[in-house]
């Protein structure tokens, strides 16, 4: 999955390599599905790939 194509979750890389993922499913009161782990696995596999990344916040 690519990160242009995440709708459940919102994603933010900041300059500092702070990273941070927030549940966007208010109608579902953000409950995780199967596709919310897939785009959470997107997230890790990006900031994997980024060496300036170094923290997540979820």
């Amino acid at each position: 999955m690519k990160i242009s194509d995440i709708k459940d979750i919102t994603y933010e890389k900041e300059d500092n390599g702070i990273c941070t993922i927030t549940l966007n499913k208010p109608k579902r009161k953000n409950a995780m599905s199967f596709v919310t782990f897939l785009e959470i696995e997107s997230v890790l596999e990006d900031m994997e790939a980024d060496k300036n990344a170094r923290v997540l916040i979820i």
